[in-house]
């Protein structure tokens, strides 16, 4: 794939920041949707529709991984895929995905803020690691939006069905 950003852009190590920035984040949102039942339902609908259409997404697409791409060492990550470094789950980004699910599903400002400056953080540090092609980064929100969008909607749903019971 032709990316220009990526041509732009030399390739770096940043697995440290990547990993302590979706830490903090998952650990944030870990805290916070053990008092809020109601993010925690959103938020784990969204990611069942989101592990979906990744799936889907990266069946259809089976995109050769970027030249100059250095190994993402991810511990989260490490527990889903084990050690094995994979590099053909590239559209669309995950971590960025994983990242814009918690803001949109995130109540308080000052979370939301931070979460923001995660997002994109991560995402430039994914295209600086050449872990993915623009696109991949770019769309993933996009993605995200249409995850957390139908679990709102199946939960709006599940409260109208409680209120005419």
């Amino acid at each position: 794939m032709n990316d220009w950003v990526l041509k732009w852009l030399t390739p770096r190590d940043v697995s440290i920041p990547i990993a302590l920035l979706m830490a903090t984040v998952l650990g944030l949102c870990v805290v916070r949707c053990v008092t809020d039942p109601n993010m925690f339902i959103t938020a784990l609908l969204a990611f069942v529709f989101l592990f979906a259409t990744r799936m889907i997404t990266i069946n259809i697409t089976r995109l050769v991984a970027p030249i100059g791409l250095i190994e993402l060492k991810d511990p989260i990550c490490n527990l889903m895929y084990g050690s094995h470094f994979i590099t053909k789950d590239l559209f669309y980004s995950g971590h960025t995905a994983t990242l814009c699910v918690l803001y949109l599903c995130s109540t308080k400002k000052i979370d939301k803020y931070f979460i923001l400056f995660a997002v994109l953080s991560v995402g430039t540090l994914l295209l600086i690691q050449h872990v993915h092609y623009t696109v991949d980064v770019l769309c993933a929100p996009l993605f995200a939006f249409g995850c957390f969008w139908l679990s709102k909607r199946i939960m709006n749903m599940q409260k109208a069905y409680i209120k005419s019971v």
